[in-house]
């Protein structure tokens, strides 16, 4: 399972242009309503506040950055494309780079994510996100080593950056390379115990392994976190341990 990681708009007055001051907090005011809807999945409504910050000023580079993310996060690829370009028109940053970037590899256009990547990085170097992202791009085209790296430079970048542990032993389960995998899993727990890919994926590389019980363990702590663990997985770890689910 790889994880992707979006930015969202932050407010920054000096992208707000001829509006007046009741109308900038306004704004701000339909901007940040929308913020806290996307962190509880309610899509729709923060896209519709968004859409009233940006009629408030349609110079309002955050709200369409936030709105594409929404719109990425729905599947809506095009408009989240579409919300990055006006972003970038109006304000040119590494976190619509990044997003554009997520849209075009969600899309399977690997190379102008990579690109997108590589400008969010041009701008800030010091930026996690953008390198776990070129990574997740570069490990979708195969090129794992390349993956491996960038990796490497989100966490060294940021030491408890969890998802990059996470993705990195993932790329290392594909080259089969599982105790270092097993090893990435286990700084991404350590970093963020409810991670749940973290764990899943820890169990799946156990189960390869031939490590049965420390699989279920993982199993179990991935049922505990309130998620399901995928059908076929159960049955295959069942046969193969002689335990019931």
């Amino acid at each position: 399972m790889i994880i992707m990681i979006l930015v969202l708009g932050a407010w920054i007055l000096g992208t707000i242009n001829q509006v007046t001051a009741a109308e900038q907090e306004t704004a701000q005011f339909y901007h940040q309503r929308g913020f806290e809807s996307i962190k509880k999945g309610q899509l729709d409504q923060a896209i519709a506040d968004f859409n009233r910050a940006i009629q408030i000023n349609p110079k309002y580079a955050e709200a369409y950055l936030s709105r594409g993310a929404a719109y990425s996060a729905k599947g809506q690829l095009d408009l989240a494309i579409a919300d990055c370009n006006q972003a970038l028109q109006i304000n040119p940053s590494y976190g619509a780079y990044i997003n554009r970037g997520v849209a075009y590899r969600s899309k399977g256009q690997f190379d102008q994510a990579i690109a997108d990547f590589n400008r969010a990085i041009q701008i800030n170097p010091k930026n996690a996100v953008a390198y776990l992202n070129r990574g997740v791009a570069y490990a979708e085209k195969g090129q794992l080593d390349q993956a491996i790296v960038d990796f490497g430079q989100a966490i060294q970048i940021n030491p408890r950056y969890a998802e990059a542990y996470d993705n990195r032993g993932m790329v290392y389960k594909r080259k089969g390379q599982l105790n270092q995998a097993i090893a990435d899993f286990n700084q991404a727990i350590k970093s963020n115990p409810r991670l749940v890919e973290a764990y899943f994926n820890r169990g799946v590389t156990y189960y390869e392994k031939g490590q049965l019980d420390q699989a279920w363990a993982d199993v179990h702590q991935v049922q505990k976190l309130g998620f399901e663990v995928p059908s076929d997985f159960l049955e295959a770890l069942s046969r193969a341990s002689g335990r019931k689910r």
